[in-house]
């Protein structure tokens, strides 16, 4: 049962921080596979976590797998296993992750405090977790996260209990049938945490913000099997049945932290074919995550495709359709740009002096994308039910043409073409752009390849449902590899 609960958390996260063509090959060696055929999980691991260690190539894809497969079965909890088993086992896996290799001279096992003749054990045991150590138990496990002081603070483990103590605050101790779950945290900011600690990562016991222990010095990539072997030694201590086992939980945000800092949102979603009613659930699932996180390949793909399918033709009225192109500008990756759209926040002030030389009287105003960095309405591009309006900043190009920064009016009738350009060139002071008619060219402010072809496929959108024309967004080969390559790095 555990065993198949360990395997929901698999640690594919993982794996894409070694990938790489240059990849050793431990897992051919012929002492991995006999061991394996022998179920001597623990030995393999053993042979395996030193031939990566020794690697002097990315660890592949492949190993990594390998290896997370020995450490899952090293870690399956038998109700019948003895404690001094379940000891070799954690020992195992924490000594030989290459992950955590920088790590090992911080941890101490049973035998370092039952060394009769080495002073620094004989010393050590005595004050550490003095306040809550029972005479009666022995330590398995200490992880020294004193930077400056021994045994000064740290995560130890008994056959009994987990015991802790932060840089700041009291020695805690709890038994492990009182353990119910384990949930990893982050709230690293740019100022210290409430201990005074500067650590990221922490361990939150039963729900209780109180029962915390910051988890100083463990690399990201190693946090979660880190936390999972304590969960295995604390289960398997357990005197309560299966059912009360510890429920070790990742939330989204952490579990997309682990991932790199990116989004992974489309793990919750649901197809109901109705990506109006999709795409909001969607949306907060990236409002709740905020802007420290970039989007992710997956959720790239599954944002067009809901996009699409929203700005697909359909036979329905302006004002519907007006608002389905509302809706997906509305969304958290256009969050911090001033947009303005009819009959929602575009004022009165706004439309009088808003390209008052070049629109029509008949003219109304749908939308509004102020680009002026210093003063409001200096420059921008403004949709009406006719015409694109359009404002760029003087030299947003060293092209002569373009120098005077003038205001532009094109009728969407004489539109036959758009295209989104992503332009490094010398001549080129401003990175996307839309040409239209391969005569124009409207710089795109601020936009990234997290938005801006989002961006695009609205505006040709409302060009369609405004003009009844039928034009598609072209992107070049070399846009398109711009785009591909910024998502597929991720």
């Amino acid at each position: 049962m555990y065993l198949k609960k360990l395997s929901q958390y698999s640690f594919i996260m993982v794996l894409s921080c070694f990938n790489s063509v240059f990849a050793s090959s431990c897992g051919d060696l012929e002492a991995i596979q006999t061991f394996k055929a022998q179920q001597n999980y623990r030995n393999a691991l053993q042979v395996m976590g030193n031939c990566l260690k020794k690697a002097t190539t990315p660890i592949s894809s492949k190993d990594m797998r390998l290896f997370d497969d020995l450490t899952q079965l090293v870690l399956s909890r038998e109700s019948a296993t003895p404690l001094e088993e379940v000891s070799r086992n954690f020992q195992s896996v924490l000594k030989n992750h290459p992950l955590l290799t920088e790590l090992v001279p911080h941890f101490k096992f049973k035998g370092y405090f039952q060394v009769p003749n080495e002073p620094e054990a004989q010393k050590s045991e005595t004050p550490l977790f003095s306040d809550v150590f029972h005479d009666e138990e022995t330590y398995y496990f200490y992880y020294d996260v004193g930077r400056l002081f021994a045994n000064a603070r740290g995560i130890a483990l008994t056959e009994q209990a987990l015991m802790w103590k932060n840089l700041l605050g009291n020695e805690y101790r709890i038994a492990f049938d009182e353990v119910q779950t384990l949930t990893l945290l982050y709230d690293h900011g740019f100022s210290l945490n409430r201990d005074l600690s500067t650590t990221g990562w922490k361990l939150q016991i039963n729900d209780d913000p109180n029962h915390e222990i910051r988890l100083s010095r463990v690399p990201d990539e190693a946090i979660a099997i880190f936390v999972r072997t304590l969960n295995y030694f604390i289960n398997s201590q357990k005197t309560t049945p299966d059912e009360k086992l510890v429920n070790f939980k990742i939330p989204a945000r952490e579990r997309a932290i682990l991932a790199g800092w990116i989004t992974l949102c489309s793990e919750t979603y649901i197809n109901q074919n109705k990506p109006l009613r999709e795409l909001p659930l969607l949306d907060k699932c990236f409002s709740d995550l905020g802007n420290d996180f970039k989007l992710s390949q997956t959720d790239h793909e599954l944002l067009k495709k809901l996009t699409a399918q929203i700005f697909s033709p359909d036979d329905v009225p302006f004002e519907q359709s007006y608002n389905n192109f509302r809706v997906v500008l509305s969304t958290h990756f256009f969050k911090d740009f001033p947009f303005k759209f009819k009959s929602y926040n575009f004022d009165a002030k706004t439309e009088d002096k808003l390209f008052k030389d070049i629109r029509l009287p008949t003219e109304n105003y749908y939308f509004y994308f102020d680009m002026g960095q210093i003063s409001s309405v200096s420059r921008g591009l403004a949709l009406t039910e006719q015409a694109i309006l359009w404002k760029n900043l003087m030299g947003h190009s060293i092209k002569w043409n373009n120098l005077t920064g003038s205001a532009h009016r094109l009728a969407f009738a004489q539109i036959s073409q758009v295209a989104l350009q992503y332009e490094t060139s010398l001549s080129a002071l401003h990175d996307w752009k839309l040409k239209l008619n391969e005569d124009y060219e409207i710089v795109l402010s601020d936009l990234s390849v997290e938005n801006v072809e989002r961006f695009a496929q609205a505006f040709v959108y409302f060009i369609n449902i405004a003009s009844n024309a039928n034009l598609t967004l072209q992107v070049p080969n070399e846009t398109r590899a711009v785009l591909e390559k910024a998502f597929s790095e991720r």
